[in-house]
């Protein structure tokens, strides 16, 4: 399981598409996204909702487009809205996935499938696999 973000070009990718631009336009707002949110697509879509509720990321009907400033976009943080989602989504898991999620955490944003197998054939940790597998669909 690879816990990695998106690359910066699948995420300029998504964003290009989200804001219905040419890849080309989005790619300075993209790389300033990726290097907040790590590539993280759920950060990402988050860090962006949260630049239209700031004003920083609008719809110019006189463009036809979305606009931002770069600058203003830059100096951004990311909120704690962003937090906040990722920390309820947490609580709300049940305690065997979040035991596995723990479990998983102590190897760092990666963990091998045969790392899971292995731990997977002690009696503590036999449901590792399919409680991991459960976490990420929630």
């Amino acid at each position: 399981m690879d816990l990695d973000g998106m690359s910066v070009q699948d995420l300029n990718a998504m964003i290009a598409d989200a804001l219905t631009v040419l890849p080309r336009i989005s790619k300075t707002l993209s790389a300033i996204v990726f290097r907040k949110t790590s590539g993280n697509p759920l950060f990402a879509l988050e860090f962006l909702d949260s630049l239209i509720k700031r004003c920083l990321l609008q719809y110019s009907f006189r463009e036809r487009r979305w606009i931002w400033d770069e600058h203003a976009v830059n100096e951004a943080e990311l909120s704690d809205n962003v937090l906040h989602l990722l920390t309820t989504k947490l609580i709300s898991l049940p305690s065997d996935q979040k035991e596995a999620l723990k479990v998983a955490s102590c190897f760092g944003s990666r963990i091998t499938k045969r790392a899971v197998e292995m731990l997977s054939k002690s009696r503590r940790f036999d449901s590792l696999g399919s409680h991991l597998d459960d976490s990420f669909r929630d």
